[in-house]
């Protein structure tokens, strides 16, 4: 019997995370749908120029930097709202209603593409070290995988892509704060889930240099897409910083 107990319960948490997923990957396919028949949408001129561009191309990132490392250096506020309302997972919060607390964050990484199709998209790994200051102050180190959107109607006057990730992160020690928000008993998690979607711009004429914004988040997911998971402590919450950095490529 504790067998079968134990299959309905993985029976139903696995319900209860797709059903979570589900609402998420809903809203994020319709604005890919969007972009995608946007970038289909071009006129026979332009599609005939960049024909021979638009294959899926791979890239080993072991190879030395030819264009293709991005090195970046960001900073910002620990952020107290919740992502869920951020970005109107739950309910919609703007971002001038958004809540900071008394930390920052500065962090160094370093990133690789790993395939792309043409100037569409670009899959990239990155890796990744921060510092808390203030109210927070542990290290942070991460590594994730990017799937980064390149193409939008208006890149000849101003290069915009967003990106999205999925990996790691570690910290050494614990902070209190975090502690608390990852909601698991006061036994906290040193290693948790690493989701940090971005949007960048640059100059066409200058595409070495980019500026972003980053959510840079953390958590272990338990309430709306992990569910309970032994890697993660059965963490919920976690730490999260509104930042803003500079990219260069070499």
């Amino acid at each position: 019997m504790s067998v079968i107990k134990s299959i309905r319960r993985c029976c139903a948490t696995f319900l209860r995370t797709y059903r979570r997923q589900n609402k998420i990957m809903h809203k994020f396919s319709v604005a890919v749908t969007f972009m995608v028949a946007g970038a289909m949408n071009l006129n026979g001129e332009a599609r005939a120029q960049g024909a021979a561009h638009m294959s899926l191309s791979l890239f080993n990132p072991a190879l030395m930097c030819n264009d293709d490392c991005y090195f970046s250096l960001y900073s910002g506020r620990y952020l107290k709202s919740e992502m869920t309302n951020a970005f109107g997972i739950q309910k919609f919060e703007p971002p001038n209603r958004w809540r900071y607390g008394d930390s920052g964050l500065i962090a160094a990484t370093f990133a690789r593409p790993l395939y792309a199709y043409g100037d569409l998209f670009r899959g990239e790994v990155e890796l990744g070290v921060g510092k808390r200051f203030g109210a927070l102050s542990a290290f942070e180190h991460w590594g994730a995988l990017y799937f980064r959107w390149l193409w939008f109607p208006w890149n000849t006057v101003l290069r915009t892509s967003i990106a999205v990730s999925t990996g790691l992160n570690y910290t050494p020690t614990l902070d209190a704060i975090e502690t608390a928000r990852v909601n698991n008993g006061g036994r906290g998690a040193r290693l948790l889930h690493f989701l940090s979607p971005e949007i960048t711009f640059g100059l066409p004429q200058n595409k070495d240099i980019n500026i972003f914004v980053r959510y840079h988040h953390r958590s272990g997911g338990r309430n709306y897409v992990m569910g309970k998971s032994e890697i993660f402590n059965d963490a919920a919450g976690g730490a999260q910083y509104l930042v803003f950095g500079i990219r260069y490529t070499h």
